[in-house]
């Protein structure tokens, strides 16, 4: 289950500590009452938006989550994932399963099928 957001206002202040106070993620973090690695994330994905402080003049509190929380792209859309072959995957699959040789002895196969032969009709076939 994914964490809680930090409010606005929480968000704010990791903002504006680092950017104009210039104190460092663990005393912000102790600050605001967080872990270190969610001041990093915050600063981050502000890094990523191209935000510091002060923020930009009449931005509300739905610009600055649109802007740290950006809706996910779908798989089929994202450049790292290219979308699979899939008629090329089912040729392989099908190559693959006819590939499999079948057991060339009734003690082999029986042996395959759960064990039912007598082991010593197994120990001779083999």
């Amino acid at each position: 289950m994914p964490t809680q957001r930090l409010s606005m206002r929480r968000i704010k202040e990791v903002l504006r500590l680092k950017h104009f106070q210039g104190l460092p993620e663990r005393a912000i973090a102790r600050s605001v009452g967080v872990s270190n690695g969610v001041v990093h994330s915050y600063l981050s994905r502000a890094r990523s938006a191209g935000l510091s402080w002060p923020l930009p003049e009449g931005m509300t509190d739905e610009d600055l989550e649109l802007l740290l929380f950006p809706a996910p792209r779908p798989a089929s859309q994202s450049p790292q994932r290219p979308v699979p072959d899939w008629s090329y995957i089912d040729k392989e699959l099908i190559a693959a399963t006819l590939a499999i040789p079948a057991a060339s002895t009734p003690a082999a196969n029986a042996s395959l099928n759960g064990g039912t032969a007598d082991a010593n009709a197994f120990v001779k076939a083999v």
